[in-house]
């Protein structure tokens, strides 16, 4: 029986800080730096909203295009602060380039990167990183993502697949809604917070749709 979806959360941006508060005598270079980053805001947001989510749940994440490039690192950097072990499914972006903008080391995050090899770049799998030939090859993914959650051990786990608005790039919609429920009856109710990103566009609405009929919850980043 499937759950019936509704919406967890529905952000919006705080009022701007006052010209009091937006700047403090006390902050470091690095610390005003850090709080006047792109994206900031975003982050702070989705993080507030992440506090939310429950154990055993699997969730449809809804960003802005917008704000889409920040949102690995908004997830990233949550669970690494958590310390929270966890599966980050790397389908638009290499895991490479994904870490470049992280300054800290995600040493209980696992990554399954479906998009490296089609940019030529080395692909030897290695002890953090599992490398899949194309985003074509869901059968392939599917295993990665249920090897490197299952050497995780940590009570509470996360997997987080970025994005399936990529694979529907690659793949008909029925063969990503396949893939989709597949993964998401394997982790539910294991102790593991689950997230399927979406870029929010009309494009993929119907696929939206489907999708909400199997996830715990839909969450529309505004």
């Amino acid at each position: 029986m499937a759950i019936t979806p509704r919406p967890l959360n529905t952000m919006t941006p705080p009022s701007p800080a006052s010209p009091d508060e937006s700047v403090h005598p006390s902050l470091s270079d690095e610390q005003l730096a850090e709080l006047l980053r792109p994206g900031k805001e975003f982050e702070n947001n989705l993080h507030a909203t992440l506090k939310q989510l429950s154990a055993g749940s699997i969730n449809l994440l809804v960003v802005p295009l917008k704000d889409y490039s920040s949102t690995a690192h908004a997830l990233l950097t949550y669970y690494h602060a958590q310390k929270t072990s966890g599966v980050y499914v790397s389908i638009n972006k290499p895991t490479q380039d994904i870490l470049k903008g992280i300054n800290v080391q995600l040493t209980q995050t696992q990554f399954v990167d479906a998009i490296t090899a089609l940019t030529g770049k080395g692909t030897e799998d290695t002890q953090q990183i599992t490398f899949i030939d194309s985003p074509l090859a869901l059968v392939e993914l599917n295993l990665a993502i249920s090897d490197r959650m299952k050497g995780l051990v940590s009570n509470q786990k996360f997997l987080v697949v970025d994005s399936i608005s990529t694979l529907l790039v690659y793949n008909t919609p029925q063969s990503v809604e396949k893939f989709c429920h597949t993964i998401i009856a394997k982790n539910r109710g294991d102790n593991v917070i689950g997230l399927l990103l979406m870029i929010n566009s009309d494009e993929h609405h119907d696929v939206v749709e489907t999708l909400a009929q199997f996830v715990d919850h839909v969450i529309i980043v505004k």
